[in-house]
């Protein structure tokens, strides 16, 4: 469930408020060249084979029908004519005989030609992983998918991984941008600057699977390398400090446009953060610590949540934090370019 992106331009420069934006937006996505295509089929080969002999059991329980609240994906591996491949996420609508129809269900990093939510049909002979999910964030299946996340390799030698040289935020955020690019337009370059989108449980017993936590996808840019990344972030509530506990991180220098550039810097910093709910409800403020020394207040706290999750049971936490696999799974669908470490 994702309620709100808020900039903090107007912080940073005292102006007025700038509007907020509601954004709705699964496993790691992999992005490989024509070059790597054999070498990424012969290490996902074993994990897919133990996919498909269980694939018959899973859809036979997707046709009787799955529980409320439960989705049923496939994954696949998509092309374009440069000759890019992609592993993809689809959700399942229906399965008539041997075809599947559905809908992409992550965003599309590098190949073209496709992007969330467009339609997608194919075969059961292209499948290469299944998951089915529940509400509490348990999975069963991905089995090329839990691979991925521990221990392939995706280096392409010198260059390094293509995909963790691109910056994870999806296209609603990269609009964000752009708009608070061009409203900052008449104050001239902005020396550094942090936006952030919350990510909260969908229901009250996801929100106990993630230990009463929120997750937050923090970006900031700075004109100068030796801002980034954030030395620290962190919550100011009744005079007292608590460090955000950081989930995953990504470093970039890939231009979005010349105009956000000359705005905001080529430098970027994009991080998932555990925020706790009930510091997202006390009043206080976020600030950030960047890699300068400069202190920044994000946000302030404490005003009121949406309906939707103000509704929800949510406990004081237990301090533990989120089990791994509730974890992964909210991170899959929510903020879909992101693993967790």
């Amino acid at each position: 469930m994702r309620i709100f992106l808020s900039l903090s331009l107007a912080l940073i420069l005292g102006i007025a408020c700038l509007p907020v934006i509601a954004q709705n937006t699964q496993d790691r996505s992999i992005t490989v060249t024509h070059g790597q295509a054999e070498k990424f089929r012969q290490q996902i080969k074993p994990y897919s084979e133990k996919a498909k002999a269980t694939y018959p059991q899973a859809k036979a329980r997707f046709l009787k029908g799955l529980p409320a609240g439960c989705t049923f994906y496939i994954t696949a591996v998509i092309t374009d004519s440069s000759g890019k491949f992609e592993q993809t996420f689809i959700k399942v609508q229906k399965i008539v005989g041997s075809k599947i129809t559905g809908s992409i269900a992550n965003e599309i990093e590098v190949v073209s030609g496709y992007k969330y939510g467009d339609p997608y049909n194919l075969s059961e002979s292209d499948i290469v992983d299944w998951t089915i999910t529940d509400p509490q964030g348990n999975e069963e299946g991905n089995f090329v998918g839990k691979f991925l996340d521990g221990t392939y390799d995706d280096s392409t030698g010198a260059n390094g991984s293509v995909w963790r040289k691109s910056p994870k935020t999806s296209a609603g955020l990269i609009a964000a941008i752009k708009n608070a690019a061009s409203e900052a337009a008449p104050y001239g370059p902005i020396p550094r600057i942090a936006l952030y989108d919350i990510g909260y449980p969908r229901s009250s017993a996801e929100a106990a699977s993630l230990d009463s936590n929120a997750v937050m996808l923090l970006t900031a840019f700075a004109q100068t390398p030796d801002d980034l990344p954030l030395k620290r972030l962190y919550i100011l509530s009744g005079g007292v400090e608590t460090d955000l506990k950081m989930i995953d991180d990504n470093l970039s220098s890939e231009e979005v446009t010349p105009e956000v550039t000359k705005m905001f810097g080529k430098y970027r910093y994009d991080a998932l953060y555990l925020l706790p709910i009930s510091l997202r409800k006390a009043v206080g403020e976020m600030r950030a610590v960047f890699g300068s020394g400069r202190d920044i207040k994000i946000t302030d706290l404490g005003t009121p949540l949406a309906k939707d999750v103000a509704d929800l049971n949510i406990g004081p936490g237990t301090g533990k934090g989120p089990s791994r696999n509730a974890l992964d799974i909210f991170i899959k669908r929510e903020f879909p370019a992101f693993s967790v470490k």
